[in-house]
């Protein structure tokens, strides 16, 4: 075809309207007033440019001029095409999605000052959680009073006290009366005798049904861990307890000054591959038990005395036992092997003393606990005198008292009497057996001999290792401990535990396991239409709460103890932080400055605080004003409308309307749906836990109140201004109905939607949503109040309803003024977004730039971190699926490292993430730069490109013209993690993919190493959801929705079908390469990013479609009954067989994880391929310690929460596969693969006329002075389906 027929589609927007005109030998393109802005005869780049930079560009950055390359292609200049582009996104904004109807919606409402101070709200704050730590402090109290008067009246002894706790689940449900100690139902628990009896699980039942949120309660019995009758849960007949967490708790209670713990493991040859298996079970069990304030130390003995690391806090000191000093001692412990050299035992404990010198302060008064895990094997009988002379020598050098508790690996069947004299001797420290004379003033402490040939009794077996610690200087009242992950529940959990005393000795301790979803919910749903957020954090500084860290319902592992003043880490901070912790109630004012779209900004933040009175706890509230004089507001009372053109989102409730299938979800085009998330209630977490919140009952009422247009009904329990919100935002679902019945887009166009600051969602066509999921959460809503005012698009990612890979649009809508005239300074009260087809961005570039087809030249469009919304690579048709989220590094190497030159553009940034321990690298595009940007003098020649900032849009628009086939550059990136290749230093003009390295901690303070501490920190980051529930054969039965129903065999041409919903250009036969003789368009589900009959991430081939036009969801097919049941045993035996495979294998159990949320949210809720199916993976952590899995220790298993600035933690590249070159990294998702189809242009609306962490096999030091945190690898046990398709996989 001659080409310049081709110009017939350009598209013009707005207020430009583009003319092509033909002529024999050249083009032209001619504006509406008829200005000719360039004749283009050749696909050169021509003519000269002089790029400046804004100057409101970010003043950290350098500023430059260059001389680039000449710029125009095929005649055109993308910076007479990018204003039609952009214009063209503001136009579908305003139409397609109603901002301009929604803000007038909002400039007519009537807004007033908000009364209340912060002084107030944050009062009001305390108070609740004051309120709620008083009632479960009554219950705890209760429980201590009932196990002493029980002992005080004689009806059972101290020693008789059991070890217990409530509830226990035994195969899933939950036994209000069942003894964990005696494996038997019980209703009295004592002595029988004239008075009523000790009835414990009397008081655990009433205290639960006082308190439901109770997630557990216990009671561990004895002093200490000295007998074997001390240990905690020995017949516990329900695997429903965590007992290392609980026995952490047991010894903090009774033992609350600082230990000191030396830990000494055998691993020379002598000692069998049993017995050192036995050594490190014993050793993790022994750290994992002390607490955060504990101090530990760790040797591995053999020929020579090995630490974990090179550093100089392990070398000579003791690291505190926080949560990242255990994870490294334990993958040391992990990497542990067999040594060929016999056992230096006097060289271990030269060691140990030479620590002890080193790192213990003078005035320390507790004794210093070594314990030593060997055979006991010695080279010769004389080496006995020579061990216990060392030991003599440390103790005369060392004023403290030091005790030696010993434990004898013993393989079953082989005695060791030479051995156990050996180690009995040195727990004794029986320096007078040997004539070793010792000075008379030195305090002997005698320690144990503990035999261990099992792990059976672990429990007992760590109580006696740790024997010999003071339980003096504890405190009778309750202590709080920092929230933990329990591995069994898979929550978090914020404990508070008190000693049981008699006559002034210790009996036991009774604690309570408090959800902390549910103590620090009025932080986590802190909202206003102010800019202001809340936090938490306890007398020492450690945050339990901040915006920066992921929802507690969403935390699947063990949280970083972080001090707030890294996560406020601003200028002026710490005298702040200074009164927050010192002065019981306040108000600060600090002020600088911040960058933001290039302009430098003065912004005050005022901090107001006040501590609780029922625990060690400060809220806090901050108000952050960018203007003097800002004054918060509110709306007054909306009008509420008799229709409001909304029905509640679940499915159940809308048989009212007509309901039809849209793409996987049930769906109505008559009404729009409302969804309130937990922030609109009073009580958040009884609306996510609660057993009635959404009962037809509480429905009913919601929607009721909701209507209400008297407003005389009562308020079923909804925070102030949610009904007003939705009677504001529910005025845009007409225009939505009048789009979808007319627009131009409606065939590229999924589903609308818009979000309040309070929670609220009104989505349009209605579809039920997952009661966790948090709008504000997600990506689309946070990156567009990142750009106040302006079109916001996100890059592509799997949308869950079935519409396959997806581009959000999304927009800001500001506070109402009666002038209309508003800024980005403005308050915003809702933010409101479409999902499209992603190849409707990609059409938008062939029809503008029509040359985007010709060879050699690629466009694109990316956002402000560099990430790709349209390229070729994501339309390519392929066996494979492309990854999602690709960044400019990866697909355009050369042009991002000519592209660092340009001072000013780009600039490389670091965050830390605390949520998963790792800071982040990522790039920052400055959105205000204007001009073209193209090579610089000294760039590649033969690979030109431009870029260009797309106006009032977080958006670039790029083109490469690249002739020859270069690899002189390219941008190193890892081909096996997401690590950076090099976290030592970062360059701003050497080109790396986006990463990830280990936030450094220094263990002896417990503080991060300097370099990362002023870092910021990353923002919080979107969440993984769970999919809606509805019946799925239900859904299949349904007609589908006439509004989206295509027919996708009607388009003739592949600029027809593409980016039609739910249609795909077939290209290639089903091997994934041999080209269909007559390509043609139809369901994607059958022929998935233009393979036919390939599989698609929804687990679905055309092999179970129904007839083409019928729908598409896969349908049951017709089956007799003798096959049917035939087929039906054999899959069940399957079953079987493979659930007790599987078992075996884990050996626990383990939750469900959890997948995204349907309603589409930006690249957070892409649904990762391995996350469709509806059954649940096992795992059990402890248990995966107890076997040696390093890598399982202290990580949950499930969907990780994921960051904006990199994927899933468990990323694997799958083996064979193509080399993601790091992209992958930082991005909001994981690397599943994306679709792979050019989606269409709409006609209408823009054209005239239409890490692994590896198991460490030796013991190999770091060479790190202060090591690395743990890199987090969570296992994703979620949802999985068996599909032909390529994915990326992550190891389990």
């Amino acid at each position: 075809m001659d080409r310049r027929w081709r110009w017939q589609h350009l598209i013009s927007c707005a207020v430009v309207f583009c003319l092509v005109e033909a002529s024999s030998g050249s083009y032209s393109l001619v504006l509406s007033n008829g200005t000719n802005l360039f004749s283009y005869p050749s696909t050169k780049f021509e003519g000269n440019l002089q790029v400046v930079p804004d100057v409101n560009v970010d003043l950290s950055l350098d500023k430059i001029k260059e001389e680039v390359s000449p710029s125009s292609i095929d005649g055109l200049l993308l910076q007479d095409v990018a204003p039609n582009i952009a214009s063209c996104l503001r136009d579908v904004c305003n139409k397609e999605l109603g901002v301009l109807v929604l803000q007038e919606i909002y400039d007519n409402l009537e807004f007033e000052p908000t009364k209340s101070t912060d002084e107030k709200r944050v009062e009001n704050i305390a108070s609740s959680i004051d309120r709620k730590l008083q009632e479960n402090l009554n219950l705890l109290s209760k429980t201590r009073s009932a196990v002493e008067n029980a002992i005080h009246e004689r009806v059972m002894g101290p020693t008789q006290l059991p070890s217990a706790a409530h509830p226990c689940f035994r195969n899933s449900i939950r036994d209000e009366y069942y003894d964990v100690r005696y494996t038997r139902p019980i209703r009295r628990l004592g002595h029988p005798g004239p008075r009523h009896g000790f009835n414990l699980t009397s008081v655990f039942v009433q205290n639960s049904r006082l308190a439901p949120s109770l997630k557990l309660q216990y009671l561990m019995a004895g002093t200490g861990f000295s007998s074997s009758s001390d240990h905690l849960l020995q017949d516990m007949p329900c695997n429903t307890f965590d007992e290392t967490r609980l026995r952490s708790i047991f010894l903090a209670t009774t033992s609350p000054d600082t230990k000191r713990v030396i830990i000494m493991i055998d691993y020379g040859r002598s000692v069998s591959v049993t017995q050192l298996e036995l050594a490190k079970v014993l050793a993790r069990s022994v750290i994992e038990t002390l607490s955060h304030h504990d101090h530990v130390g760790l040797i591995g003995l053999a020929e020579d005395a090995l630490l974990p690391m090179n550093d100089g806090c392990t070398q000579h000191s003791l690291p505190l036992a926080t949560h990242e000093t255990k994870y490294h001692l334990l993958r040391y412990i992990d990497g542990l092997t067999r040594s060929k050299g016999p056992t230096n035992h006097s060289l271990g404990f030269k060691n140990v003393f030479e620590i002890i010198a080193n790192s213990v302060p003078s005035n320390a008064t507790a004794p210093i606990l070594v314990v030593y895990l060997s055979r006991g094997l010695l080279s010769s009988l004389t080496e006995l005198k020579t061990v216990l002379q060392t030991i003599a020598e440390g103790r005369e050098a060392t004023p403290h008292d030091v005790i030696i508790n010993t434990c004898a690996l013993i393989d079953d069947g082989k005695p060791l009497m030479l051995e156990k004299h050996f180690l009995q001797d040195v727990a004794s420290q029986n320096f007078s057996k040997y004539n070793i004379s010792i000075l008379r003033d030195t305090r002997i402490s005698p320690g144990i001999l503990v035999s261990a040939n099992t792990t059976s009794n672990l429990g007992p077996m760590v109580g006696q290792l740790l024997s010999g610690l003071p339980v003096s200087g504890h405190k009778t009242a309750p202590l709080f401990f920092l929230p933990d992950f329990d591995s069994v529940s898979k929550a978090m959990v914020l404990s508070i535990a008190q000693p049981c005393e008699v006559s002034g000795r210790i009996v036991g301790v009774v604690g309570i396991d408090l959800s902390l979803s549910e103590v620090v919910e009025n932080i986590t749903y802190f909202n206003t239409y102010a800019k202001s957020y809340s936090f938490f954090i306890n007398k020492e500084g450690y945050t339990l709460m901040h915006p920066s860290l992921s929802r507690p319902t969403f935390s699947y592992e063990q949280p970083m103890a972080t001090d707030i003043k890294y996560l406020e880490n601003k200028p002026g901070f710490d005298s702040v932080r200074e009164k927050i912790l010192n002065e019981t109630n306040g108000n600060k004012i600090i002020k600088t400055e911040i960058s933001s779209q290039g302009h430098l900004v003065s912004i005050s933040y005022s901090y107001t605080w006040r501590h609780l009175k029922s625990g060690p706890y400060i809220a806090v509230l901050v108000s952050v004003h960018q203007e003097t004089g800002q004054q918060p507001s509110h709306l007054q009372s909306v009008p509420l409308h008799h229709d409001m053109n909304i029905v509640y989102h679940k499915f159940q409730h809308m048989d009212k309307y007509s309901m039809c299938r849209h793409l996987r979800l049930p769906s109505s085009f008559d009404v729009g749906s409302v969804f309130l998330s937990a922030s609109c209630f009073q009580s958040p977490y009884n609306y996510l836990e609660g057993t009635n919140s959404q009962s037809s009952q509480m429905i009913e009422s919601y929607m009721a109140y909701l209507h209400d247009q008297s407003r005389v009904l009562a308020n079923p329990g909804l925070k102030p201004g949610v009904r007003d919100d939705v009677g504001a935002v529910s005025g845009v679902v007409q225009h939505w109905k009048q789009q979808q019945l007319r627009g131009k887009l409606r065939k590229y166009t999924v589903r609308r939607y818009v979000a309040t600051p309070s929670g609220v969602l009104v989505s349009y066509p209605s579809s039920p949503i997952e009661d966790s999921f948090d709008p504000t959460r997600r990506h689309w809503y946070t990156r567009a109040m990142e750009f106040p005012g302006r079109v916001v698009l996100t890059a592509p990612y799997l949308d869950v309803g079935g519409a396959g890979y997806i581009v959000t649009l999304s927009h800001t809508i500001f506070e109402g003024r009666p002038a209309a005239l508003h800024s980005s300074n403005d308050a915003v009260v809702a933010v409101i977004g479409v999902d499209f087809t992603m190849g409707y961005l990609y059409k938008l570039l062939l029809d503008t730039m029509p040359f985007c087809e010709e060879r050699n030249i690629k466009c694109f469009l990316m956002d402000d971190k560099g990430y790709l919304i349209a390229h070729p690579s994501l339309t390519e048709t392929s066996g494979r699926q492309p990854l999602e989220q690709q960044h400019i590094t990866h697909k355009e190497s050369l042009l991002a490292h000519d592209i660092l030159s340009h001072k000013g553009f780009v600039t490389k940034r670091v965050c830390n993430n605390f949520s998963d321990r790792t800071m982040q690298r990522f790039y920052q595009f400055n959105t205000s730069v204007s001009g073209i940007l193209t090579n610089l003098v000294h760039g590649e020649h033969c690979v030109q490109y431009q870029v260009i900032a797309l106006s009032g849009t977080n958006v670039f628009l790029g083109v490469v013209n690249q002739t020859c086939d270069v690899t002189t550059a390219f941008c190193p990136c890892s081909t096996e993690d997401r690590n950076c290749l090099n976290c030592a230093r970062v360059e701003q003009t050497e080109c790396e993919c986006p990463c990830e390295c280990p936030l450094g901690i220094n263990y002896c303070t417990g503080d991060l190493q300097a370099a990362e501490a002023s870092n910021p920190s990353c923002s919080n980051f979107p969440e993984t959801q769970r999919p809606p529930v509805y019946v799925s054969t239900s859904v299949s039965n349904m007609p589908i929705c006439s509004s989206v129903n295509v027919n996708c065999e009607s388009f003739q041409s592949h600029s027809e079908c593409r980016g039609v919903l739910g249609c795909e250009w077939c290209q290639l036969s089903s091997d994934g390469e041999t080209p269909l003789e007559v390509p043609f368009c139809t369901q994607f589900l059958k022929c998935f990013n233009g393979v036919r009959n390939a599989g698609t991430p929804y687990g679905e081939s055309s092999s179970s479609l129904r007839p083409s036009g019928s729908g598409m969801l896969p349908s049951t097919p017709t089956m007799g009954p003798v096959a049917g049941g035939t087929l039906g045993f054999f899959l069940g035996l399957a079953f079987v067989l493979m659930l007790y495979c599987y078992r075996q294998h884990s050996n626990g159990t383990q939750a469900h994880g959890l997948a995204h949320a349907y309603l589409s949210s930006g690249p957070d809720t892409g649904v990762r391929m391995s996350q469709l199916d509806n059954e649940p993976d096992d795992a059990d952590i402890l248990d995966s310690a107890i076997k040696g899995h390093s890598n399982q220790i202290l990580h949950i298993d499930g969907i990780t929460p994921i960051s904006p600035y990199r994927v899933n933690t468990g990323y694997k590249r799958p083996a064979g596969g193509d080399s993601d070159h790091g992209y992958s990294t930082m991005t909001p998702h994981d690397d599943s693969e994306t679709l792979a189809s050019a989606e269409p242009l709409i006609l209408g609306a823009c054209s005239p006329s239409k890490r692994s962490v590896s198991h460490l096999m030796s013991q190999s030091i770091s060479p790190n002075a202060t090591s690395d945190s743990p890199p987090q690898t969570s296992l994703m046990l979620s949802h999985q389906v068996l599909a032909p398709v390529t994915v990326h996989m992550v190891d389990i």
